[in-house]
């Protein structure tokens, strides 16, 4: 896979995924709620990182 490739597969991944943690963040200000949210979204833009470098490539 190429760079480029990769790096749309992440951009599909975490735009998604940004747009639903501004979403809830905004209809609820709270800022536990809001904490949740934000790590929910690193997890799983980690997670997709981990994943696209599994696929790509053994060198990751």
């Amino acid at each position: 896979m190429s760079v480029r490739s990769n790096l749309l597969i992440i951009l599909l991944g975490t735009v998604p995924t940004l747009a639903f943690v501004t979403v809830c963040a905004l209809s609820a200000p709270n800022e536990r709620t809001i904490f949740a949210l934000v790590n929910a979204f690193l997890i799983v833009k980690m997670a997709t990182t981990w994943l696209i470098c599994r696929i790509g490539s053994a060198a990751c």
